[in-house]
Protein backbone atom coordinates (compact mmCIF):
# COMPACT_ATOMS: atom_id res chain seq x y z
CA UNK A 1 0.00 0.00 0.00
CA UNK A 2 1.43 3.36 -0.98
CA UNK A 3 1.79 6.31 1.35
CA UNK A 4 -1.06 8.81 1.37
CA UNK A 5 -0.46 11.64 -1.06
CA UNK A 6 -3.65 13.61 -1.60
CA UNK A 7 -5.06 16.07 0.92
CA UNK A 8 -8.10 13.79 1.32
CA UNK A 9 -5.87 10.79 2.11
CA UNK A 10 -3.75 12.78 4.54
CA UNK A 11 -6.87 14.21 6.20
CA UNK A 12 -8.40 10.75 6.44
CA UNK A 13 -5.31 9.50 8.25
CA UNK A 14 -5.29 12.51 10.57
CA UNK A 15 -9.00 12.04 11.38
CA UNK A 16 -8.38 8.36 12.06
CA UNK A 17 -5.64 9.38 14.51
CA UNK A 18 -8.01 11.84 16.15
CA UNK A 19 -10.66 9.14 16.52
CA UNK A 20 -8.13 6.79 18.12
CA UNK A 21 -7.04 9.55 20.50
CA UNK A 22 -10.63 10.30 21.49
CA UNK A 23 -11.21 6.62 22.24
CA UNK A 24 -8.00 6.66 24.32
CA UNK A 25 -9.28 9.67 26.30
CA UNK A 26 -12.59 7.89 26.85
CA UNK A 27 -10.75 4.83 28.17
CA UNK A 28 -8.46 6.97 30.37
CA UNK A 29 -11.47 8.68 31.96
CA UNK A 30 -13.03 5.28 32.70
CA UNK A 31 -9.74 4.13 34.23
CA UNK A 32 -9.57 7.23 36.45
CA UNK A 33 -13.15 6.68 37.57
CA UNK A 34 -12.43 3.01 38.29
CA UNK A 35 -9.70 3.67 40.88
CA UNK A 36 -11.22 2.72 44.24
CA UNK A 37 -10.56 4.04 47.71
CA UNK A 38 -10.26 1.73 50.72
CA UNK A 39 -14.04 1.79 51.17
CA UNK A 40 -14.65 0.92 47.50
CA UNK A 41 -15.91 4.31 46.32
CA UNK A 42 -14.30 6.07 43.36
CA UNK A 43 -11.10 7.81 44.49
CA UNK A 44 -11.63 10.65 42.03
CA UNK A 45 -14.92 11.52 43.74
CA UNK A 46 -13.24 12.08 47.10
CA UNK A 47 -9.68 13.07 46.15
CA UNK A 48 -10.35 14.99 42.95
CA UNK A 49 -7.65 16.04 40.47
CA UNK A 50 -5.32 19.03 40.18
CA UNK A 51 -7.20 22.22 39.29
CA UNK A 52 -4.34 23.28 37.03
CA UNK A 53 -4.40 19.98 35.12
CA UNK A 54 -8.20 20.02 34.86
CA UNK A 55 -8.21 23.60 33.58
CA UNK A 56 -5.68 22.75 30.87
CA UNK A 57 -7.52 19.58 29.83
CA UNK A 58 -10.85 21.39 29.78
CA UNK A 59 -9.44 24.14 27.55
CA UNK A 60 -8.02 21.62 25.07
CA UNK A 61 -11.18 19.49 25.01
CA UNK A 62 -13.51 22.48 24.73
CA UNK A 63 -11.51 23.85 21.81
CA UNK A 64 -11.78 20.50 20.01
CA UNK A 65 -15.50 20.20 20.80
CA UNK A 66 -16.16 23.60 19.27
CA UNK A 67 -14.52 22.50 15.99
CA UNK A 68 -16.47 19.27 15.50
CA UNK A 69 -19.81 20.80 14.42
CA UNK A 70 -17.98 23.10 11.99
CA UNK A 71 -16.09 20.20 10.42
CA UNK A 72 -19.27 18.16 10.19
CA UNK A 73 -21.13 21.06 8.59
CA UNK A 74 -18.38 21.55 6.01
CA UNK A 75 -18.59 17.87 5.10
CA UNK A 76 -22.38 18.08 4.66
CA UNK A 77 -21.99 21.24 2.55
CA UNK A 78 -19.50 19.49 0.28
CA UNK A 79 -21.02 16.01 0.03
CA UNK A 80 -24.59 16.35 1.31
CA UNK A 81 -26.05 13.88 3.75
CA UNK A 82 -24.93 10.35 3.05
CA UNK A 83 -27.31 7.43 3.66
CA UNK A 84 -25.54 6.53 6.91
CA UNK A 85 -26.13 10.13 8.13
CA UNK A 86 -29.88 9.88 7.60
CA UNK A 87 -30.50 7.49 10.52
CA UNK A 88 -32.54 8.26 13.62
CA UNK A 89 -30.92 11.02 15.69
CA UNK A 90 -31.32 8.83 18.79
CA UNK A 91 -28.99 6.26 17.20
CA UNK A 92 -26.04 8.50 18.10
CA UNK A 93 -26.91 8.60 21.79
CA UNK A 94 -25.19 6.07 23.98
CA UNK A 95 -25.94 4.91 27.49
CA UNK A 96 -23.06 6.00 29.72
CA UNK A 97 -22.93 2.55 31.29
CA UNK A 98 -22.48 0.72 27.99
CA UNK A 99 -19.03 -0.77 27.59
CA UNK A 100 -17.46 -0.23 24.21
CA UNK A 101 -15.66 -3.06 22.53
CA UNK A 102 -13.50 -3.21 19.46
CA UNK A 103 -15.56 -5.88 17.75
CA UNK A 104 -16.92 -5.10 14.33
CA UNK A 105 -20.55 -6.05 14.97
CA UNK A 106 -22.84 -4.84 12.22
CA UNK A 107 -26.55 -5.28 11.84
CA UNK A 108 -27.02 -6.78 8.39
CA UNK A 109 -30.60 -5.53 8.22
CA UNK A 110 -29.31 -1.94 8.26
CA UNK A 111 -26.96 -2.49 5.34
CA UNK A 112 -29.67 -2.30 2.66
CA UNK A 113 -29.56 0.39 0.05
CA UNK A 114 -31.27 3.67 0.73
CA UNK A 115 -32.73 5.42 -2.27
CA UNK A 116 -32.15 9.18 -2.29
CA UNK A 117 -34.52 11.41 -4.21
Amino acid sequence: MSAPETPAELLGNALNGLGNSIRAVELAVKQVEAVPTDDGTAAIESLGASKQDCDIWQTVLFSALQKLPIWSSRNVQRYGLLPKDLGDADDDLEDEDVELDDSDDTDEEDEGEIELS
